[in-house]
């Protein structure tokens, strides 16, 4: 149970001493279940940590939309920062680490701004700054890739819907979907095969591939209007925790100069930016 309903975790590791990192996927919506094989290798020297948020994957498959409640920003926050306290009881841990990918980023920048002391580092990657300013970039980027690989379909989709302001939630997760299939051949992230890493999870039964279909339908609505008022730079250039961003040097979605703008910005503890070559998005899985 965290924030009043039942919500689906895994915690993997093969040594309880190592250090624990939570996993904020991405979306909103998007369970990180077809990507969980990728981090095997980790558990030989860190716990991870998986969490379907509310509104997600296998919790909204407990829940429905009648049981998931009000599904906002600081609701996910509050769940996180409820899941980080059990976490830390239940491994003897004081710290741990965050890992946000993509929307995550957005939860997880606010649970280090609300409980700094909680985690020993955050660690981002597709880090979200501010929708405005991202969207606007990362359409113009996406049009010329576009152009640049004479990808008629997407040239004419793109020129069609015209740069931001979008007139709904729909026209922008149509807009990102082309930044995702802008991939370069040259990314690992472009051979990802999502239904069929589906389908090779031992565990992963039919009625979950819907719950994740599902909750992502459910979720993608409310969530993004929500983050549409979110700036990463709103919080000052004071990071509390040591800061980490791992990102691909060829985001669509997230893009990298804003990234490194914002980065460049902040005083940390600590703090490390690396730009991961031949990688988009999906820098996490390349």
């Amino acid at each position: 149970p965290v924030g009043g309903i039942d919500q689906w975790i895994s915690i993997r590791g093969q040594n309880r001493d190592n250090p624990v990192i939570l996993m904020l996927h991405g979306g909103p919506g998007v369970s990180n279940a077809p990507f969980a094989p990728a981090f095997t290798p980790w558990e030989d020297d860190f716990t991870i940590v998986e969490w379907d948020q509310r509104g997600a994957g296998r919790t909204f498959g407990r829940n429905g939309a009648q049981g998931t409640g009000v599904l906002s920003i600081d609701r996910l926050t509050q769940d996180g920062i409820a899941l980080t306290q059990h976490l830390r009881s239940r491994l003897q841990k004081d710290k741990i680490v965050l890992f946000a990918l993509s929307f995550g980023s957005v939860i997880g920048l606010n649970m280090v701004q609300a409980r700094p002391e909680l985690f020993a580092a955050y660690v981002g990657s597709g880090q979200f700054i501010n929708a405005a300013d991202g969207d606007t970039l990362g359409y113009r980027l996406t049009l010329e890739q576009a152009r640049a690989v004479q990808n008629a379909e997407a040239i004419k989709a793109l020129e069609a819907m015209g740069p931001p302001p979008w007139r709904d939630v729909k026209t922008r997760s149509a807009a990102k979907g082309w930044a995702t299939r802008m991939t370069k051949d040259d990314d690992p992230a472009s051979r990802m095969n999502v239904p069929a890493m589906l389908k090779a999870l031992p565990d992963y039964s039919d009625a979950d591939v819907k719950s994740l279909a599902a909750g992502m339908a459910f979720s993608t609505e409310p969530l993004v209007r929500d983050a549409m008022s979110f700036d990463a730079r709103s919080f000052g250039p004071r990071f509390p925790i040591p800061l980490f961003i791992f990102q691909g040097a060829d985001d669509l979605n997230t893009p990298t100069a804003l990234v490194q703008r914002w980065f460049a910005d902040l005083d940390a503890p600590a703090k490390a930016i690396m730009i991961v070559e031949h990688a988009s998005h999906g820098a996490f899985y390349t």
